[in-house]
């Protein structure tokens, strides 16, 4: 199993047919798996699946946090999912100097390269 992505499966026990789904919001079909097809999901730990009965987050939902091999009443009722969890997004690179007072006079120190989270 992947950690960097949630696996949802046509069949229970985590069998059938696969996606692989990254952290975001998915909308009715989920490429291979289609419209209320899903019957089993693989959840990598710290991560959690939100999931509604209807297109557009509507209807019924269910959050689970673990792995769920059988959803019971939203098996092959599923038309919208939300995906939460994985590493932080990296927003850019932040570069930077700063001046010894607040007069633009004094010495430039430098900072390295940095990742904005």
């Amino acid at each position: 199993m992947s950690s960097d992505c949630v696996t949802i499966y046509t069949d229970r026990n985590f069998k059938g047919g696969s996606v692989q789904l990254g952290p975001g919001d998915y909308n009715v079909n989920f490429a291979e798996v289609g419209n209320d097809t899903v019957s089993s999901i693989r959840i990598p730990p710290g991560w959690s699946v939100s999931v509604w009965e209807h297109v557009d987050f509507n209807g019924a939902s269910a959050t689970f946090a673990s792995d769920s091999p059988d959803l019971g009443t939203f098996d092959n009722k599923i038309s919208s999912i939300t995906v939460r969890g994985g590493a932080p997004k990296r927003l850019g690179v932040l570069s930077s100097s700063l001046l010894e007072d607040s007069t633009l006079l004094g010495d430039l120190t430098g900072f390295g390269t940095g990742v904005l989270k």
